[in-house]
């Protein structure tokens, strides 16, 4: 387990230096946050680095648990490098692989000194161009409200950077006679992928709130674009059934803790040469 750098101080009450979060991605499909297909289908993505941001308006959503999750399905070789918010000087860029790198944010909001806004938002999309990639939280409630703000005046990110963005992974959270309620709404995929094509977004992924079941874009369109986006030249479907073979698995074996996930996810990738 690889950690370039620790997280700074009020990290969502997240991991300690040597990354080691509450909550793993088996966490949360046995709570129901998210089922183990749609699971598969983003382990997809963070197995090939995508950047993702994790999105929703109220605090406490568990926007940072849900994304050090995720990111605890990256391929053992990449590292995370903790940005450090308004003090963040960036000079991890020298002493990092852009490919074998996550840049994390907190949040990218100019609320609390902790998180990421600014210049320092443009520099992060700058270094995603050059191969790095981005995992971060932001206060918003769909793909538009997360591009308004990387387009605000303070922020100023380009289109053309504005297309290295993959993923924005909107939560549901809210109270019931149950408790709270924490759910994966949508899975947004970026389209664009040249810059010929305008900025879109195309729900992959979709939380059914009356049945409280999740489900994927199968459609032909759906599959081909995700397997373009991807880059995937194998059978899309045979590669997300592996996946969440390999989560049902560990479940049903009892794993849970973060670490037993990244040890299980270092096997799954000595498994295949």
């Amino acid at each position: 387990m690889v950690t370039f750098r620790g997280p700074p101080g009020r990290w969502g009450g997240g991991p300690p230096a040597e990354e080691a979060p509450s909550l793993s991605i088996l966490h949360l499909i046995e709570n129901h946050t998210l089922d183990s297909a749609t699971a598969a289908l983003l382990w997809l993505f963070v197995e090939r680095k995508a950047s993702l941001i994790v999105a929703s308006p109220p605090r406490l959503a568990g926007k940072t648990p849900t994304l050090m999750a995720l990111l605890g399905l990256r391929r053992p070789e990449v590292q995370l490098a903790y940005t450090q918010g308004q003090r963040e000087d960036f000079s991890f860029l020298k002493q990092t692989e852009p490919s074998k790198t996550y840049i994390l944010c907190n949040e990218i909001s100019p609320h609390l000194s902790v998180y990421l806004w600014g210049e320092g938002v443009l520099r992060v999309f700058q270094a995603v161009g050059r191969g790095y990639s981005l995992g971060s939280t932001m206060h918003a409630d769909s793909p538009q409200e997360v591009m308004d703000d990387l387009r605000h005046p303070e922020v100023a990110v380009p289109p053309d950077l504005l297309r290295c963005l993959d993923l924005v992974v909107n939560l549901e959270a809210g109270y019931t006679r149950r408790g709270v309620l924490r759910r994966v709404r949508e899975v947004w995929m970026q389209e664009a992928t040249s810059a010929r094509e305008a900025l879109s977004f195309r729900a992959i992924a979709r939380w059914q709130p009356h049945e409280d079941t999740f489900a994927l874009d199968q459609s032909p369109q759906g599959l081909e674009a995700v397997q373009k986006r991807l880059g995937l030249s194998g059978d899309m479907e045979a590669e997300l059934r592996r996946h969440q073979d390999a989560l049902e698995g560990w479940l049903a074996e009892g794993v849970r803790g973060y670490n037993e996930v990244r040890q299980r996810v270092e096997a799954f990738y000595r498994g295949m040469g």
